[in-house]
């Protein structure tokens, strides 16, 4: 089972999985928000391959489907965010902060 959630402790600034019950409504409706966002972008490709197609943005080259479905701490932008660089700021889930 993978996480539903991350988590962000404020009081230790550590980011942990969370598997609790998400309504699955809202998990589509997030899902279809990122990736239209993801779709308009120009660095975004589909690979077409024997496997089924595989979704990558080429910042980062990596699959974007498990980071669309999974809910993240926004920021006060409504980013969203799953670590804290060394110097204080957010690393964000989409490399170029689009969503």
């Amino acid at each position: 089972m993978r996480p539903t959630k991350i988590i962000l402790d404020p009081s230790t600034n550590r980011f942990y999985p969370s598997y609790e019950y998400v309504d699955p409504v809202e998990i589509e409706g997030i899902k279809d928000t990122r990736k239209s966002i993801c779709l308009d972008c120009s660095l975004f490709y589909m690979k077409d391959t024997s496997i089924g197609p595989l979704e990558f943005c080429g910042v980062c080259n990596c699959g974007v489907f498990y980071k669309l479905e999974t809910i993240y701490p926004l920021d006060q932008d409504g980013k969203a965010y799953f670590y804290i660089k060394r110097d204080g700021s957010l690393g964000y889930v989409c490399p170029l902060e689009k969503w």
